[in-house]
């Protein structure tokens, strides 16, 4: 703003220019191109901070699920912090911005009688973000149970047209899980109609809507807990009862969900379907299905809420991106287990995979597209080693018993950082034997001291389970893994963070802060 020729005001704003088109054939097109959707559903919160997340961790998560080969994101269900969508702009993902409710209400479900004219919730999430170029599509709810009514059908009209008040450049989507069979539904307003989970509705919503583009809103729902390869079975899962973990192989889902190879198979073989959004990328606190207290988050991510890989990552990653993926699981360190048949499961992308232990062949299998390659191998000590052939090249895995831990090592993301008073370094913690390997059953406590001018701000290990506290100096390992995150002050200098536990040599990681 000028007062004369003196600027007194002004605000700049960020934004990008591409032509996004979702085709009811062809699913989304992206500047003249077919695009697939290979998106997460994701949640804003992280161990050790909750949901106060510092920037950077909201752009090192980001990093994570680029590595993934994820490009679109479904934010869940809420209006999210403007940095993250700075990122998201940045780092060029594709992100559907979400409304909680139909209407103007704060229950659980949206009513039938709920008033349709102020949306005042909508109407903040678009005047804030419509500057954004990530945001594909504005979602209006999620999974409302008079989803299939005319009401709601009438609701959504009302909606759509206060986004298009606002913003008539992007369309508008809404989460459904029921009344999909319904003509006079919400879906028949929809300019984009959104399916959770319920692949074998996908047909019969795109017969009868068949000038609406579809795209999986919500998939999978696969719980797995990192690091856990029991195959106790009770009722409908595998797992852990006591300890309140399930089992990583994929081979459970939660109520309605799927596991990731029923899952991402309708989505990737349906050229209508313009994508697919998994829920989740990490786990989250809350629902702990199928526990309750005292577990305390779900298992949902194909991350842990630390952001360590689950073994779906590498399903997903070896579909989603070019990379050569070549995931070899379990660990390999199984005490007491001598003569037990152990499953042992690859996640690939390549043509063949031929598995040994101890250098004999336990068989040679061919990649089936889209599914995991498993043998079942009698558990002796020593190596196990996946080859797999790949364009005319052999490449190898492996896993090694190792003895026990006598180590401690701290690995950080990034050892220069900013002397901003935000900047993170997120720090992975773990034990090593004798000869350097990390040990994955390692399950050590683990003390943190911090010199320099910084600060501790949280510590977190992944276990749904622990209740160890997040704002400490100390934390056990889970299944090999801990995590501790040092935020630097505003004075430049160098910071010093030591972990030791007892009977294992400590370890010191120096980062410089500039």
């Amino acid at each position: 703003m000028l007062i004369g020729d003196r600027k007194v005001d002004e605000v700049l704003t960020r934004f990008g220019v591409r032509e996004v088109r979702f085709d009811a054939a062809r699913g989304v097109i992206l500047n003249g191109r077919s695009l697939k959707l290979q998106g997460v559903n994701m949640h804003q919160d992280h161990a050790g901070v909750g949901v106060a997340v510092p920037d950077r961790i909201f752009t090192w998560k980001l990093e994570r699920l680029k590595e993934v080969g994820c490009n679109a994101i479904r934010m869940s269900h809420n209006p999210v912090a403007p940095f993250l969508l700075d990122e998201c702009d940045r780092l060029g993902f594709l992100v559907i911005a979400e409304n909680r409710h139909m209407g103007d209400t704060h229950v659980d479900q949206t009513p039938k009688d709920a008033p349709a004219k102020a949306h005042r919730d909508l109407s903040s999430l678009v005047l804030r973000d419509r500057n954004h170029p990530s945001i594909i599509l504005w979602s209006l709810c999620n999974e409302q149970w008079i989803q299939g009514s005319e009401q709601a059908a009438a609701m959504i009209q009302a909606m759509k047209q206060r986004v298009l008040e606002l913003d008539p450049t992007r369309p508008i989507t809404a989460a459904m899980n029921g009344g999909f069979d319904s003509a006079k539904g919400m879906g028949s307003v929809l300019d984009v109609i959104g399916i959770n989970y319920n692949p074998w509705v996908y047909d019969s919503v795109h017969a009868l809507f068949p000038k609406a583009p579809l795209i999986a809103s919500e998939i999978a729902s696969e719980i797995t807990t990192r690091g856990v390869y029991t195959m106790q079975r009770w009722e409908d899962y595998h797992g852990d009862r006591e300890r309140g973990h399930i089992a990583a192989y994929s081979i459970s889902a939660g109520p309605a969900g799927q596991t990731v190879e029923n899952a991402w198979p309708p989505v990737a073989t349906r050229d209508f379907i313009g994508g697919g959004f998994v829920w989740a990328a990490f786990d989250y606190k809350g629902e702990p299905r199928p526990f309750g207290w005292p577990v305390i988050n779900c298992h949902y991510g194909f991350m842990d809420i630390c952001g360590f890989p689950k073994d779906s990552y590498y399903y997903y990653k070896a579909q989603w991106s070019e990379e050569p993926v070549l995931h070899l699981f379990p660990h390999w360190n199984w005490a007491g287990s001598e003569g037990r048949e152990i499953p042992v499961w690859v996640h690939t992308n390549f043509e063949e995979v031929e598995l040994f232990l101890n250098g004999i062949s336990q068989g040679r299998q061919r990649t089936v597209p889209m599914k995991h390659l498993e043998w079942k191998v009698k558990y002796t000590p020593g190596k196990l080693v996946a080859k797999g052939l790949r364009a005319g090249r052999w490449s190898e895995v492996s896993h090694e018993t190792t003895t026990e831990a006598v180590a401690l090592r701290l690995t950080a993301d990034r050892c220069s950082l900013a002397a901003d008073g935000a900047d993170v370094a997120m720090v992975t913690v773990e034990a090593l034997d004798a000869m350097g390997r990390p040990v994955p059953v390692a399950n050590h406590k683990v003390t943190f001291t911090l010199k320099g001018p910084g600060r501790l701000i949280g510590v977190g290990n992944g276990d749904p389970s622990c209740h160890e506290p997040d704002k400490a100096h100390a934390r056990s390992l889970f299944n090999g893994l801990a995590q501790a995150m040092v935020q630097v002050s505003k004075h430049s200098g160098t910071l010093t963070l030591v972990a030791e536990s007892p009977g294992l040599t400590p370890c010191a990681l120096t980062l410089s802060s500039q």
